[in-house]
């Protein structure tokens, strides 16, 4: 009789320990299997950060242009000339910054009659926009039509 609590004791034990070994390996499995899914999702998000700041200028998209008249001063009949426009930053996760934008003015027969570079030195974070505004130097007669783009760009 005492052999068979014996075998009854030390099968349970065996057993016993046998499921504990195989929860800790189930356990053990599952975080493994959450480590990774957290390392495969930071490293998603690098990726797409790095392909983002690469093309960082093709995130941006320039809208809302317009060129528009200020009065000098209360006793002045000059105008003053701007662009306005909005700059928005399609990216999902980069930030952008030190915009460059070009202006081209064109004459009604299309030629070429001034351009202007400038930089934005802000910030523009992803999915938000910024509504810019520079003077411009021009003869408001010779000036038809301008076009205006982003040149270049830089991430942070």
């Amino acid at each position: 009789m005492k052999k068979v609590y014996l075998l009854v004791l030390v099968t349970a034990f065996v057993f016993g320990s046998l499921g504990a070994i195989i929860s800790f390996m189930v356990t053990q499995q599952k975080c493994n299997q959450e480590i990774e899914h957290f390392n495969t999702i930071e490293n998603l998000k690098l990726k797409l950060l790095l392909a983002e700041d690469e093309r960082i200028t093709e995130q941006l998209e320039l809208s809302n242009t317009k060129l528009y008249n200020k009065y000098d001063g209360f006793f002045s009949l000059n105008y003053r000339h701007y662009f306005q426009a909005k700059i928005s930053n399609k990216a999902l996760i980069a930030k952008a910054k030190d915009v460059k934008i070009k202006i081209i003015l064109y004459s009604k027969t299309k030629a070429v009659i001034g351009t202007k570079e400038f930089i934005i030195y802000e910030f523009i974070n992803p999915q938000h926009s910024l509504t810019i505004e520079e003077e411009l130097q021009y003869d408001e007669d010779t000036v038809d039509s301008y076009s205006a783009r982003i040149v270049s760009a830089k991430y942070e």
